[in-house]
């Protein structure tokens, strides 16, 4: 037999956890998809939505997109962000006149219903400033009719209808469409676009 020093000896507790930063005045934590779809859903028209996403953590979309309307809406986290999949069951997120800003947050495998656009986010009359998060492997794309024609949507990553879209320090990448624009497609939009990466987008068309 050892004997274990009294110094050298182990707990059977973890150690605690180390604490979250705090939040920015008007902000509210959500911990898990439940807390999102729920927040997301109670927005009023003309209201305010501001919500802080733990770092690191990952918010598999078992619902549907994450729908808004008519509303001011802040999505941040800190670090290397937290990711919103939406497991290729849905888009990850719609909005119609909609202020949308995502700070550090990561949208991944959307997908869309049959010729519909926007694999990631589609955006109607809305404005999207996007800031050091990124889009990858979205898809807008249809069911093939032959091998000549794709009736597929438009904007892997981002499809957006009016408004503005603003990217800051984004990754696009890997994202697909069936018509035009695999990672980003405007139309009637305004886009600017600082300090981003596109890499391995595609369209049919």
């Amino acid at each position: 037999l050892v004997a274990v020093p009294t110094a050298m000896a182990t707990s059977a507790h973890p150690p605690p956890s180390a604490p979250l930063p705090p939040l920015l005045p008007g902000f509210s934590l959500v911990r898990d998809q439940a807390e999102l779809y729920a927040a997301v859903s109670a927005v009023r028209e003309g209201g305010e939505l501001q919500l802080e996403l733990p770092e690191g953590k990952r918010f598999l979309l078992d619902a549907g997109a994450l729908d808004m309307k008519d509303a001011r809406v802040t999505l941040r986290s800190t670090g290397i962000g937290a990711t919103l999949d939406a497991q290729s069951r849905s888009r990850v997120m719609r909005t119609s006149g909609v202020n949308l800003t995502l700070e550090n947050i990561h949208l991944t495998a959307g997908a869309t219903p049959e010729q519909a656009s926007g694999g990631c986010l589609l955006a109607e009359h809305s404005n999207v400033y996007m800031r050091n998060g990124s889009l990858s492997n979205c898809s807008a794309y249809g069911l093939p009719i032959n091998v000549y024609f794709y009736p597929g949507g438009d904007g892997g990553g981002i499809f957006a209808l009016g408004g503005e879209v603003h990217l800051s320090g984004v990754s696009v990448t890997d994202c697909s469409a069936g018509d035009d624009g695999g990672g980003v497609y405007l139309l009637g939009s305004r886009g600017y676009v600082q300090g981003c990466v596109f890499d391995g987008n595609s369209a049919h068309n």
